[in-house]
């Protein structure tokens, strides 16, 4: 599977994020990682922005393929941290976020 994606505009995922304040980042090792919205370094960018807008980031992974069934497993594995979250914030296409 492969799905072209665009960041969305920074400004508009925190005011998307107003109301919340503990997040959980997710993305995708696959079409975001090739289209460079969604990969390690782009999770570990976002990370860097909400956390210098005061947000409290606690935790963050990059599934290998988001919109596999084997997604279910990863999830498990990072249940402490999701846990502690208001909100995740997905980067990923939208095959990934379901």
């Amino acid at each position: 599977m492969r799905s072209i994606t665009k960041m969305k505009d920074r400004e508009e995922i925190l005011e998307s994020l107003n109301d919340f304040h503990k997040l959980y980042l997710i993305g995708c090792g696959t079409c975001a990682t090739m289209c460079r919205t969604g990969g390690v370094g782009e999770v570990v960018e976002m990370s860097k922005f909400l956390r210098q807008k005061g947000k409290d980031i606690v935790g963050w992974t990059v599934i290998p393929t988001a919109c596999d069934v084997l997604s279910h497993e990863i999830m498990k594995e990072e249940k402490a941290k999701l846990s502690q979250a208001e909100v995740i914030l997905e980067m990923s296409c939208g095959f990934g976020n379901q």
